[in-house]
């Protein structure tokens, strides 16, 4: 591995999740191809009616495994009024597979089409990809039984998806909630269109390591030099943007996913009892995935989505973060 020269730092000022209260092996595959979407209606409107006690957010997602595991917890979850699903491009999922299956995710969940759009596909800057296996995965959903969409696909970009909804969330006198699931290339470009973003944003994401090492390993590396987290990773310019910004962010980092294995009693407790629709998705998506459970794989999106809603699971602290850019890039 080799540096660039142009490495750039940026420190910023962020509530960094420290502990949950109570690498990983890549993902095996999907086999076959998404189905063809047929024409259905495209709504812009949240999952139910909203509520003035409900806590209105969009996931912002690269639909790796977790993912969908924190989404199916998020969309039947009564107090959540989820207002859409923006795939980032630059995850795990490529555009066409990561929005197919988190269509797919929602026709099984709901009774109601939510805008489910995608964004740009190349990282802000220089980065390294995640690994093409762990990709075709996702883009078929990584084991589980899809069905065919309900509703097409929203036609404005993820970044347009976002900047409306924070405007019409101001609009009523609130903040919008992004919960990100992967990069951060979503919010960074929606930065772009409306450089007001952040006085009308609270982000909550899954992203980085602090005080721990990462689980991005560069080749040759011994256990436990990593520095990198893989959403940050993947496009470490948007996390410099997005810090830089003077977002209400909260990290939940590998700092406190750490404390969150998924283990094979948590794993055989579902088995046991996962009659309801988000469990057994849940269920699916672990059985069909063997490398889940083989004692290297945390609940890290949904431990976020836990914190996302309820921030007394876990200790936080203030923390200045510094972000470098273009370090251990092959």
């Amino acid at each position: 591995m080799t540096n660039r020269a142009d490495i750039v730092a940026v420190f910023a000022l962020v509530v960094m999740v420290l502990a949950a209260c109570s690498p990983s092996s890549p993902p095996a595959p999907g086999t076959g191809q998404p189905p063809a979407p047929t024409a259905g209606p495209t709504s812009a409107t949240g999952s139910t009616p909203p509520a003035v006690d409900r806590l209105r957010l969009v996931i912002d997602t690269d639909m790796a495994p977790d993912d969908v595991v924190a989404i199916a917890s998020l969309l039947r979850d009564p107090s959540v009024d989820v207002l859409a699903i923006t795939v980032t491009g630059t995850g795990e999922a490529h555009c066409p597979g990561g929005m197919f299956v988190a269509r797919s995710v929602v026709t099984m969940l709901l009774d109601a089409a939510i805008p489910v759009g995608c964004g740009r596909t190349t990282p802000m800057g220089d980065a390294q990809p995640f690994p093409d296996e762990w990709r075709a995965g996702a883009d078929v959903g990584n084991g589980i039984r899809l069905v065919q969409p309900s509703f097409l696909p929203e036609t404005r970009s993820s970044e347009q998806v976002l900047v409306d909804l924070a405007a019409g969330e101001a609009g009523a006198g609130r903040k919008l909630t992004i919960l990100t699931l992967g990069t951060l290339t979503n919010v960074a470009g929606a930065l772009e269109l409306d450089p007001g973003l952040p006085e009308r944003v609270r982000v909550v994401s899954m992203l980085g390591a602090v005080d721990v090492p990462g689980n991005v390993m560069p080749d040759g590396a011994a256990a436990g030099e990593a520095t990198a987290e893989w959403n940050a990773h993947a496009d470490p310019t948007a996390v410099r943007i997005v810090l830089a910004a003077g977002f209400d962010i909260t990290l939940v980092g590998l700092d406190a996913t750490n404390s969150v294995p998924l283990t094979q009693d948590l794993f055989r407790r579902l088995e046991a009892d996962h009659a309801a629709g988000p469990a057994d998705l849940v269920y699916e998506i672990w059985a069909s995935n063997p490398f889940m459970t083989a004692g290297d794989y945390f609940v890290w999106d949904p431990l976020t989505a836990a914190v996302v809603r309820d921030p007394t699971l876990v200790t936080t602290r203030p923390a200045t973060v510094r972000v470098v850019e273009g370090a251990g890039l092959d």
